[in-house]
């Protein structure tokens, strides 16, 4: 028969052991921590000035589980279609990212059509809230594209589309987009928007919790009827905001 001295001691060991398991899951974790935070890019943070060569090099560094850039700012690059088509792939695979600039890369429908369908491969774990796409070329198909995507996607709260060339059938499919998804504010300032289309997301913006749309500098004259129109739909909501240019 075991002794008390000897249950103490078998007692002691098991407390041990159990104490030295947590310092070592702990240890394990924190290990865990300090690589996650290492594999993240530095150079990919803030603005980036990318080199011929490094979109191929990027788009891996994105595309991998570990990265966890959470902003990638790609702002006044270039970009030729070959890149956009990397970029897109890399895209669809990244978990971490919830903020995209691509202000004035020269991104036109078909670079739209191609980062839409990434958006859509990624949709069950997309963690994107904003998307700037400033003063690129994007027409009426590519917006259409994006709208598709966005309508479904309620993570997306901010949408940039100023400065591109989206008519009155691109304004149709985002007005009908925006009444279904999560976008809070778009930015649609310098474009071909027609009067019809202007009229009809006012009447979006006053049905849904829209926080702001900015239609400003349309190149578009709108008449008196238009304007009594645009007033009715949308009403008065002093914390939202739909700005347009009621005489141009």
């Amino acid at each position: 028969m075991a002794s008390l001295q000897d249950e103490f001691s078998v007692e002691h060991k098991k407390q041990f052991r159990s104490a030295i398991g947590r310092l070592g899951g702990a240890a394990g974790m924190a290990r865990a921590s300090v690589q996650v935070e290492k594999s993240i890019p530095v150079r990919w943070q803030g603005e980036v000035v990318l080199k011929r060569w490094e979109m191929p090099e990027l788009c891996q560094d994105i595309s991998t589980p570990q990265c966890g850039l959470k902003s990638l700012d790609l702002s006044g690059n270039t970009l030729t279609p070959q890149d956009v088509s990397l970029l897109a792939d890399a895209l669809a695979k990244n978990r971490s990212i919830q903020r995209l600039n691509l202000w004035g890369c020269g991104v036109d429908d078909d670079g739209a059509e191609k980062l839409a369908k990434a958006f859509t491969r990624q949709q069950v774990d997309t963690y994107l809230t904003h998307l700037g796409l400033w003063g690129n070329n994007i027409g009426d198909m590519g917006v259409i594209k994006l709208a598709q995507w966005f309508q479904k996607d309620y993570k997306l709260q901010t949408l940039d589309l100023g400065q591109n060339h989206i008519g009155g059938q691109g304004a149709h499919a985002v007005a009908h987009a925006l009444a279904g998804s999560g976008v809070q504010e778009i930015d649609l300032r310098y474009n071909d928007l027609s009067a019809d289309s202007i009229v009809e997301l006012a009447q979006t913006f006053g049905q849904s919790k829209l926080a702001k749309i900015d239609l400003r500098y349309h190149r578009v004259m709108l008449t008196a009827k238009d304007r009594e129109a645009i007033v009715a739909a949308v009403g008065r909501h002093p914390k939202r905001q739909f700005l347009y240019n009621p005489f141009v």
